[in-house]
């Protein structure tokens, strides 16, 4: 069970042929259906930063984004108790700091807002945005490496490298609504049933 179809291909050069290409179980749940298109009714951003893999020029053009997104309230979530930290060196927030509301590293409080509110993710955090997701909530990833990149590929999730922020702005701008999400339901269900007694 691989979460991608680039570590599936490789495995299979290496010599491993009992490999099936199944997602990532947290995308399992995703709404097929669902049109990821940036709401600008929703008064919401939710967005997140990835505090291991910093990039002070990118992230403070991607608050810029967000702040001319002019929601009423921006939101931000700690997938990582460090991920505040990174936040507050960035110049755009200290700038801006009273435009901005922290969130705790609390998944109860993250998992509350997601659910309870109507919200715009974008972010580099892959789950905090399939989270989102998997609630029919617009979201855009951007990633920071190849992991969600390959997933995004794999799926048609919604993942643009984070310093696409072309892209980003005509998201936002519903200038572009990406594919709809395409899951390997034949693969989940062969991995699960290996499980079952016959």
């Amino acid at each position: 069970m691989v979460r991608d179809i680039y570590s599936l291909n490789q495995l299979n050069k290496s010599g491993f042929e009992n490999i099936i290409h199944t997602s990532c179980p947290s995308a399992w749940h995703l709404d097929t259906s669902f049109i990821n298109r940036y709401d600008p009714s929703f008064k919401k951003i939710l967005f997140t930063l990835t505090s291991y893999y910093p990039d002070e020029t990118a992230d403070n053009l991607l608050l810029e984004t967000i702040l001319n997104a002019a929601v009423e309230e921006t939101c931000f979530f700690p997938q990582s108790k460090s991920d505040t930290e990174y936040l507050m060196t960035l110049p755009i927030f200290k700038k801006n700091i009273s435009k901005f509301t922290l969130l705790n590293h609390d998944l109860a409080e993250f998992y509350n807002l997601v659910s309870s509110k109507k919200i715009n993710y974008i972010g580099n955090r892959l789950h905090s945005g399939i989270k989102c997701l998997t609630l029919n909530q617009p979201s855009m990833i951007l990633s920071v490496d190849n992991r969600a990149s390959e997933i995004g590929k794999s799926i048609n999730l919604n993942v643009v490298a984070r310093g696409n922020l072309s892209l980003l702005q005509k998201w936002i701008c519903n200038e572009y609504i990406p594919p709809s999400i395409n899951l390997p339901f034949d693969n989940i269900e062969k991995w699960k049933t290996q499980f079952v007694k016959k």
